[in-house]
């Protein structure tokens, strides 16, 4: 699966929590299996349309560790 990481802030807020974008350069069918896997394993996370997921430093982590 091609999975493309980027860092957006260092500092996360109350606002934003979310650090790293996460790029899923598939099928919707594959942003599908990773969202209900980062809900299954309680990973906090917002989705921007198909394949874009915000996610902490640390769910960042465990999503490629994953799915790449």
């Amino acid at each position: 699966m091609r999975i493309e990481v980027k860092d957006l802030m260092i500092h996360k807020s109350k606002r934003y929590p979310y650090t790293h974008r996460v790029d899923v350069r598939e099928d919707a069918f594959a942003s599908e299996k990773i969202s209900a896997w980062l809900d299954d394993n309680k990973i906090p996370y917002t989705r921007v349309g198909w394949n874009n997921f915000y996610l902490t430093k640390e769910g960042a982590a465990w999503l490629l560790l994953r799915w790449a």
